[in-house]
């Protein structure tokens, strides 16, 4: 058995998780597996702050953490482990839930891998994927076969950001609480969530203000935030990234108005699409830098441009295409698949979309 005291919260975090996976492992239920991962990403959060709450007996404070996950963390901080997390060791391999964070490799998915291929780390896993031994597991097709070779063959990884499922309402309601700040006109969700990513790497949100340091300070004094780094100045621009209780990272940026639409094009298109913007800028004589506009739809215009939709903004590709006169029409955006075409007329939909000025629109 694990002895000895665990001062700091990653590593308190970490048997939590731990905890959580080896309950998903086991098939119990997802609720309590959540419980110890929230708790863990809340610890996250908390940063530098988790010692002196836990020193003055204040974690159930914090959101997500209650009297049992609280003697639980105290027991963690105290002996190094709890009896329920050896129980759970002695019953799975050292290592298969690290397994977990490969792509296609579900808990659930690493149970049945476990327990009727005998996978216990990435060696056995590796070796069941060559020999064709997974390919006949259900749901382990050639394509995602290949993203996990691929993955197995560059080592370690950490697991990525959030899913848009669970992303999306978060950054929605830092924006309405951006937009509720004093002095700030509108505010809007703009990269990976704004286009429709599967997994978010951070949540960014960008907000116009007279006086951006006072709307930035406003926000980060109401919202539910974990460590805030310092704030970084460009110009008139003021941005903080933090750390969300769930565990995830996001960032605020708060611009004159004058700068707010084209800031919103800055940050919701991937690098390649804003590389393509600023060459079309460039071939007309002047920059992104120098253009403004009252929305978006009017950076769009300087640059001979239709205002394409944040899901488009992946490829320099959609920009060609839209120079050269696609509207798009067949569009179908969808929460699980972004960029579907070819489906039937009475079927397609789009998502809500911003008018340019934070708010939303038919």
């Amino acid at each position: 058995m694990s002895s000895g005291l665990l001062h700091g919260g990653p590593e308190i975090a970490a048997r939590l998780r731990e905890l959580g996976g080896y309950l998903r492992l086991r098939g119990e239920s997802p609720f309590r597996a959540r419980a110890y991962e929230t708790a863990a990403a809340a610890i996250d959060a908390l940063g530098s702050r988790f010692p002196l709450l836990r020193d003055e007996g204040r974690l159930t404070e914090v959101p997500g953490i209650g009297d049992k996950l609280a003697a639980t963390i105290e027991e963690l901080a105290t002996t190094g482990t709890t009896a329920t997390l050896e129980r759970h060791r002695a019953e799975f391999p050292v290592g298969l839930l690290a397994l977990a964070e490969l792509p296609g490799v579900t808990l659930p998915r690493l149970r049945v891998l476990h327990t009727d291929l005998g996978i216990v780390d990435r060696a056995t896993l590796l070796t069941a994927a060559e020999s064709g031994e997974l390919a006949r597991v259900k749901g382990w097709g050639p394509r995602t076969i290949t993203k996990l070779l691929a993955a197995l063959s560059k080592g370690p990884e950490s697991r990525p950001g959030m899913l848009l499922l669970e992303a999306r309402p978060l950054a929605h309601d830092l924006a309405a609480l951006l937009r509720a700040a004093p002095g700030v006109s509108a505010a809007e969700v703009v990269g990976d969530v704004r286009r429709w990513q599967e997994i978010v790497s951070a949540i960014h949100i960008v907000g116009a203000s007279r006086d951006p340091r006072a709307a930035l300070g406003a926000f980060l004094a109401s919202a539910p935030v974990g460590e805030v780094s310092a704030p970084e100045v460009q110009g008139a621009a003021v941005t903080a990234r933090f750390r969300l209780f769930n565990g995830g990272m996001a960032a605020v940026t708060v611009v004159p108005p004058e700068q707010y639409a084209r800031t919103l094009v800055r940050c919701t298109g991937t690098l390649s699409h804003l590389d393509a913007l600023a060459a079309r800028a460039q071939a007309r004589g002047t920059t992104m830098e120098a253009i403004d506009g009252s929305d978006e739809a009017a950076i769009f215009a300087r640059l001979d441009l239709p205002l394409l939709p944040p899901e488009l903004r992946e490829h320099p590709d959609d920009i060609e295409q839209a120079a050269a006169g696609d509207d798009f029409a067949d569009l179908v955006a969808l929460p699980r698949h972004p960029r579907v075409r070819s489906l039937p007329h009475h079927r397609l939909r789009r998502p809500p979309r911003s008018d340019g000025n934070g708010h939303r629109r038919p």
